[in-house]
């Protein structure tokens, strides 16, 4: 009995087409390379080498963010671990989140 309520709590469950969700992440990927709208990318120096056409993380989260209309940073979440005193070692840490 257990098995078929667990199959009928499959069938309830919405499928994602696979390949129209690879088909969105291609877009995301294609609009992300974009020169003029795009993630900035540039080369970074790195110790003595140069790294050509590379991109920030930074700069990845911010296009995300805008491209996504995502307004909340991360920030929120430092919260709960400021009254659970987890950084206790490390002050002003969490402002900096």
């Amino acid at each position: 009995m257990e098995a078929s309520s667990n199959q009928q709590q499959k069938e309830k469950e919405p499928r994602v087409h696979r390949p129209y969700a690879f088909d969105k992440m291609e877009g995301l990927v294609r609009e992300m390379q974009d020169p003029q709208n795009g993630v900035p990318v540039r080369s970074q120096k790195q110790f003595l080498t140069s790294i050509p056409s590379a991109f920030m993380g930074y700069d990845l989260v911010e296009w995300l963010m805008d491209r996504l209309s995502i307004e909340e940073s991360g920030t929120n979440i430092s919260g709960p671990f400021a009254s659970l005193d987890v950084c206790a070692d490390c002050p002003g840490i969490l402002e900096r989140i």
